[in-house]
């Protein structure tokens, strides 16, 4: 295992490899490294904490396929343009990919719960939500608006044909457009 906050003063560290059988990449671990420009997790890590790569700048990023869960601030300001989120993936907390400019977000059929500010909304052009039944969108006090700016951007979201109308009713006031994915 490894320890919360653990790396958080590495300012110089560029580059980690993590092998083993590590479930989890802790709170803080890496936390305002912007140093930190490649990482490697092993395909035993399900859990992404708190703030874990917040503001370090990956860039490019690979998420293993054993991915279940992404907390908030996980990811946020590290420069990531593209993005693939695993399978296995039901939880993306609060702000985990914000600061970023993706404009293709790809979710899961898996996922279950999304925070409505997980991302950057404004930046993404397309939206692909893969799972059936809509994910439930949370929301916080300081950020009550799900997908805030997600109209602005004239994003599309794409979902699975026979969800349409369910998607429709929950998330229809967010996006200008709500169509079947292809």
């Amino acid at each position: 295992s490894i320890g919360a906050w653990a790396f958080e003063e590495s300012d110089k560290l560029q580059s980690v490899v993590i092998e083993g059988n590590v479930p989890a990449i802790p709170e803080g671990c890496f936390i305002y490294l912007s140093s930190l420009t490649s990482v490697t997790l092993p395909a035993s890590v399900r859990e992404i904490g708190i703030d874990a790569f917040n503001q370090c700048k990956t860039g490019l990023l690979t998420l293993p396929a054993s991915l279940e869960v992404i907390g908030e601030r996980a990811f946020s300001n590290n420069g990531i343009t593209q993005l693939t989120i695993p399978n296995k993936v039901t939880t993306i907390g609060n702000s985990a990919f914000s600061a970023n400019d993706i404009e293709t977000i790809d979710l899961p059929a898996s996922l279950t719960s999304l925070s409505g500010v997980a991302f950057e909304w404004k930046s993404a052009k397309t939206i692909i939500c893969r799972a059936v039944n809509v994910p439930q969108v949370v929301t916080t006090q300081n950020n009550p608006t799900p997908f805030n700016n997600a109209i602005s951007s004239d994003c599309v979201l794409k979902v699975p044909a026979e969800s349409l109308s369910e998607y429709q009713a929950a998330w229809g006031s967010y996006f200008n457009t709500i169509e079947a994915i292809e």
